[in-house]
């Protein structure tokens, strides 16, 4: 009992001096930053729980009131297509969308054809299953589904599953059980898209300022590689790997900033464009650093002109990022490459001589 009455005080005075220091500032600090996402969200995740949350009372609202069988489907289909930006969220709608329709066109010819014959009911299910998930993975787009591509495959696959199900059950009612999930999913997708609409204020200039910043992201990094591949540095090439990494995920998030920006915008093929250039160039960089680690292959004149690079694109995405023209960047990158053409010229022209005129 005595124990028992001390554990109850030890935990009184760790809540009050808890309590003591959240209100009053006192006390050693503390530690809180896991929980910052909970106890204080930033604006656009606090305006992502808010119309995430306002979408599926709305939407379980209005299939209450239409007195659909299962109406949680449609509020839970609001939560599995929301996204944090609303080139995400349309992306991931459409894909659900075109899953949805693909799986309940599946589940109602499966119905229809063998109601009878159980065990061939089950295996071709199954066999439908996979062949959705299987498909899914030979879609263009990278495995973590950034794209929602394999999202819609995977959607396919869970309402082909969940209808051929119920349906088994009534397949006099098969049309009825396949519109009926059909209109929760539909009614989800509509009004987190309507939501979601009214809180993207000034949607087409954040959209291109993240391409931006994204571009870059990528830039800065690929520059430091670089940097690091012409001073000889062996390590880089290891961790070349994180760049293109980096390009490729940014690649597939270029598919986003086009669906909020709009289509009659090439903002996103520029953007593709650049991220294809910045590939080429870190696998020149990958070659370069592979022949620097001949033996003597550093001479003077290349020092020279890699300092020139290396200054070069030490200070290009600040150059960049800036309201800076463009004009004086181009005109120091065709120095640049003058530079390195004439110096690539010499030395061939003295392997030349060297290769004809033996001494």
């Amino acid at each position: 009992m005595r124990r028992a009455a001390l554990s109850a005080g030890q935990l009184y005075q760790a809540l009050a001096a808890l309590l003591r220091q959240t209100m009053l500032g006192e006390g050693p600090p503390r530690k809180l930053d896991h929980l910052r996402w909970l106890v204080a969200p930033d604006i656009l995740s606090f305006g992502y729980a808010l119309r995430t949350t306002l979408s599926s009372l709305i939407a379980l609202g209005i299939a209450l009131w239409w007195e659909l069988g299962s109406p949680q489907w449609a509020a839970l289909t609001v939560w599995m297509v929301a996204q944090g930006t609303r080139g995400k969220s349309i992306a991931k709608a459409r894909w659900h969308m075109f899953g949805m329709v693909v799986g309940t066109i599946c589940a109602v010819v499966l119905v229809a054809c063998m109601p009878q014959a159980p065990l061939l009911y089950v295996l071709s299910l199954a066999l439908g299953i996979g062949a959705f998930c299987f498909i899914g993975t030979l879609l263009p787009g990278p495995a973590a589904m950034t794209n929602y591509r394999i999202h819609g495959m995977r959607a396919s696959g869970f309402t082909y599953a969940i209808i051929a199900l119920d349906g088994v059950l009534a397949p006099d009612h098969i049309f009825e059980i396949a519109m009926a999930r059909a209109t929760y999913i539909t009614l989800g997708i509509v009004i987190e898209t309507t939501v979601s609409s009214l809180f993207q204020y000034r949607l087409e200039n954040r959209a291109r300022n993240r391409l931006a910043t994204n571009f870059l992201q990528a830039l800065g990094g690929a520059t430091r590689s670089l940097v690091r591949l012409l001073g000889g540095d062996r390590q880089a090439i290891a961790h070349s790997t994180d760049v293109f990494g980096t390009i490729l995920t940014l690649s597939d998030q270029v598919e986003f900033a086009e669906i909020e920006m709009g289509r009659h915008q090439h903002e996103g093929d520029h953007a593709r464009a650049a991220l294809a250039a910045m590939t080429i160039l870190m696998s020149r960089g990958l070659e370069l650093g592979a022949l620097l680690a001949v033996p003597n292959s550093q001479g003077s004149r290349y020092q020279a002109t890699a300092a020139q690079a290396t200054t070069f694109l030490q200070t290009l995405p600040t150059r960049l990022a800036g309201e800076q023209p463009i004009q004086p960047v181009l005109a120091d990158l065709a120095l640049l490459r003058a530079t390195c053409r004439e110096l690539a010229s010499t030395c061939l022209e003295e392997e030349m001589v060297a290769a004809t005129h033996p001494q």
